[in-house]
């Protein structure tokens, strides 16, 4: 007897068009569509690079008028801004109204059909607790069944926030980071175990300006220690820094015990690493210049940086407790792809997340990342730099157990390289969603 296997589509609804071309979707009317993405292409990620090679889904573009009561249909709003920015114009709740972003139809779609349902995607940005109380307001301001609605983006915090907020909202957290980066390392090539290295002692590199990592470097500045680092600091935009730019992470007592530092800071403006002084990747205040890159690399570096220096001092996007979230980028991958001893500067419990998650060393047993506990963020920012200190005075303490443990760094890499495979992870996410 013939068997016929039922195809399998992920239908993805669009409500607007021009002539047989879908437009991603958001209410024209409510938001300038800078940052909307089209969600099809993140979700053929997963169905081109998953292992799981039999009985795959279709990913299906649909019109509403395709919609039927025999599937599940999708309605996605995928976004490269913070959530809240669908919801007010730059953030600004005082002067602004709630933006309804949703039109009526879509509401009345989700609130009267069974299988209609809404997703905000993000595939890099990990938004903030403020973008989730956003989205609970809305569902309820327009009286909508919140657990049609779907929230995934790269925040490990989010089954913590549907907890805390005890909604019904469904949350994901999405691993495109890990997978797509990894991906990226292993096309691009790792370095050799190299024992007694010629670089730097530390390395830190620096691109999109966020306040703790300027004040990092004060600190480091303050200290006397930036001499041992391999660092730069290549803006893409300017950020104004200067004393007013430092107000919310330093006091005016601590501005003016920094001020030297930061008037040095400021005259510098733009700061390449060591083995990247004769390339022209990064100009002041421009984007990268990737005339000469494949597209698959977006961020150009030397590997020479991490081959010759041991510690890899990572500053993490997200920095202020304030946003409450957990956002676990590609650069905490590369201390332990690299061979590398890591520190990471991130928002509080990033460091114990990456060790539940991935199960990575941190050299608990030599390096104390207490410091990853505290809330407090200037306490935080302060105890990272004490611990570079002391690190900073023992170097051959570091040097010799580097050398004694190259198994435990070796493990961290294989750990780091099986991320590859957490792709199925999300393959089987929207699988289920069928």
């Amino acid at each position: 007897m013939i068997q016929y296997i039922m195809e399998r589509n992920f239908n993805i609804v669009y409500d607007q068009w021009e002539n047989e071309n879908p437009i991603p979707n958001i209410k024209k009317t409510s938001l300038d569509t800078h940052g909307i993405k089209d969600p099809h292409n993140l979700i053929l990620h997963y169905y081109d690079d998953t292992n799981l090679k039999s009985n795959r889904f279709k990913i299906r573009r649909c019109k509403i008028s395709d919609i039927n009561t025999n599937e599940k249909f999708y309605y996605i709003i995928s976004y490269s801004c913070t959530l809240s920015d669908l919801f007010f114009y730059n953030n600004t709740v005082e002067k602004q109204k709630p933006l309804d972003f949703l039109s009526d139809e879509i509401k009345n779609l989700v609130s009267n059909n069974d299988n209609f349902f809404i997703m905000f995607l993000s595939e890099h940005e990990p938004d903030d607790v403020y973008g989730y109380e956003c989205l609970i307001n809305y569902i309820n301001q327009h009286d909508l069944p919140a657990n049609k609605f779907y929230l995934v983006n790269n925040n490990s915090k989010l089954i913590y926030w549907r907890d805390k907020f005890e909604t019904k909202i469904n949350v994901y957290k999405l691993n495109f980071i890990p997978h797509s980066s990894i991906k990226v390392l292993t096309r691009i090539g790792g370095v050799d175990f190299l024992e007694n290295k010629v670089g730097k002692f530390f390395m830190c590199f620096n691109k999109s300006p966020k306040k703790h990592r300027y004040g990092l470097l004060l600190l480091l500045m303050k200290n006397k220690i930036l001499d041992q680092f391999n660092w730069s600091l290549v803006p893409t935009w300017n950020c104004n820094f200067g004393k007013s730019y430092l107000s919310t992470l330093f006091d005016s007592v601590e501005i003016n015990i920094l001020r030297e530092e930061i008037e040095e800071l400021e005259k510098i403006e733009i700061k390449k690493s060591d083995f990247e002084v004769d390339e022209d990747y990064f100009r002041k205040f421009d984007q990268i210049n990737r005339e000469k890159l494949p597209l698959w690399i977006h961020v150009p570096e030397s590997l020479e940086s991490y081959r010759q220096s041991y510690f890899n001092i990572t500053t993490e996007s997200m920095f202020e407790n304030l946003f409450d979230n957990i956002h676990i980028s590609e650069k905490s991958f590369k201390p332990f792809y690299y061979y590398q001893f890591p520190l990471i500067l991130s928002s509080p419990h990033h460091i114990k997340k990456m060790r539940e998650e991935y199960g990575l060393d941190f050299f608990d047993d030599i390096i104390n990342h207490e410091y990853d506990n505290i809330i407090d963020d200037k306490k935080r920012l302060s105890a990272f730099v004490t611990e570079i200190i002391k690190i900073n005075g023992k170097k051959e303490q570091y040097i010799n157990f580097y050398k004694e443990n190259k198994n435990r760094f070796e493990e961290n890499k294989k750990k780091v390289e099986s991320l590859l495979n957490i792709v199925d992870k999300d393959y089987l996410f929207f699988e289920s969603l069928l």
